[in-house]
């Protein structure tokens, strides 16, 4: 089955907390890059809900989403009706770039 997918309102207001609409002159992600990239790609996974990992229970799924440019995001969606998706929030790592530009090896 392949399911619909709306984003949430807490995910909207959490977008629109942390990414500005332009890029930052220091190259940080603008809201738009968030939505085209990483939230893109989340929507993509949940239109196959039944194929992702469940722990909390069955309309309750997760997936990571890797996208050049962003630290890895977990994203939550919730079934909220027999054929439609919700992603219900989102998080990452805000100082991973910090410990990867520190990473001795790398």
């Amino acid at each position: 089955m392949t399911y619909k997918v709306r984003i949430g309102r807490i995910v909207r207001d959490q977008i629109h907390e942390r990414y500005a609409a332009d890029r930052s002159p220091t190259g940080y992600p603008s809201r738009q890059d968030f939505e085209d990239g990483p939230l893109e790609a989340a929507r993509l996974q949940f239109t196959r809900f039944d194929d992702l990992p469940h722990y909390s229970g069955a309309s309750i799924r997760h997936c990571h989403v890797l996208v050049p440019g962003f630290a890895p995001v977990v994203f939550v969606g919730l079934l909220v009706a027999g054929d439609t998706v919700e992603i219900a929030d989102f998080a990452d790592d805000p100082e991973y770039w910090n410990r990867i530009n520190e990473d001795p090896i790398g």
